[in-house]
């Protein structure tokens, strides 16, 4: 009998949040790193519905976590549509070997003359 190993790979995910990623809820997530001002800015605008009572600074969700799922419990995020298949997911509640890697703070600071926007994404812990 020959042994033939399984190999799991790991796949880095991100999330956006208004609170801290609880992995015992099912979690969307996105292959794509939006901790990148404009990914994060269209991220936002495609794929995250607004919720104003929970966010410091509406539409934008107050947390990015970068998350460690193996790539055989990333299941299909079935509202975002085909267009989207190989980008976006969902990470079961409770799924085995997902780790949280990193979280940062979201902050919008709006210069009150122009309403123009600046984003920072800093890590929680530098």
């Amino acid at each position: 009998m020959d042994f033939q190993p399984t190999y799991v790979l790991p796949i880095i995910v991100y999330t956006t949040t208004d609170r801290l990623v609880d992995l015992s809820r099912d979690t969307y997530v996105t292959r794509e790193n939006i901790t990148d001002i404009p990914t994060f800015r269209e991220h936002v605008r495609i794929h995250v519905p607004p919720n104003y009572s929970l966010r410091k600074h509406p539409p934008y969700p107050n947390f990015v976590t970068k998350i460690d799922a193996p790539d055989k419990v990333l299941q299909p995020d079935e509202p975002a549509g085909e267009k989207y298949i190989n980008i976006t997911g969902r990470i079961p509640a409770n799924a085995e070997g997902v780790k949280i890697i990193k979280v940062w703070t979201v902050e919008v600071i709006e210069d009150p003359k122009t309403y123009e926007e600046t984003i920072i994404i800093e890590p929680i812990n530098k």
